[in-house]
């Protein structure tokens, strides 16, 4: 029983290791990595306050990415765009400029963050999402296998409630608190329309 308790808390640290190491990476390529914007936007840091990007509309956020964005979610309270990744933010009132997505869900907010799939190919990025289930998968919380318009997804989360899918081209992510049900965050990825 002991030996079964100390391999779930290292399982754990590892996990929580790798999700720093991950925040990290993205933190790097944003500040370090990619060159600066040429409207001297704030780079997108969305986990970091504050919220990146440039504040624009639904429909011009539409026109400025490859990819698809929800129609049938109501009017977002805000949207940000940086490049070709968008944020787009459903709360009651509009977070301050240094808000971070933490910030939001504490407030009720739902946040869907969607850029492009540069990266990985569509196996490659399903072979993502089930390392990040099997790793989760003895937690509280763990992330589920789902299906989302026919694509490998997860869910899960015990500090906040989480989505995330990849499509050939694009990765999303839908988060809210865990005030929230899980399958309603589900079927509201479920109705963002495919590319």
């Amino acid at each position: 029983m002991k030996l079964r308790s100390r391999l779930k808390t290292i399982i754990s640290l590892v996990f929580m290791l790798a999700l720093f190491l991950s925040v990290a990476s993205v933190y790097f390529y944003f500040i370090v990595g990619r060159p600066v914007n040429q409207n001297n936007v704030a780079p997108y840091l969305p986990f970091f306050p504050p919220i990146g990007g440039e504040e624009v509309t639904i429909e011009q956020a539409q026109a400025s990415v490859p990819f698809r964005l929800p129609t049938k979610l109501g009017k977002p309270i805000q949207v940000k765009l940086d490049r070709d990744l968008v944020i787009i933010i459903w709360v009651e009132s509009k977070p301050s400029p240094e808000a971070n997505i933490f910030d939001v869900l504490e407030q009720g907010g739902i946040v869907l963050i969607a850029h492009p799939n540069y990266y990985r190919t569509l196996e490659e990025s399903v072979k993502n999402i089930e390392a990040a289930i099997n790793a989760t998968k003895d937690q509280e919380g763990g992330l589920q296998r789902v299906s989302i318009n026919g694509y490998l997804g997860a869910m899960g989360g015990n500090v906040y409630h989480d989505v995330f899918w990849y499509t050939e081209t694009t990765y999303y992510e839908l988060e809210a608190s865990v005030e929230f049900p899980l399958q309603q965050l589900l079927e509201i990825a479920q109705s963002i329309p495919v590319d």
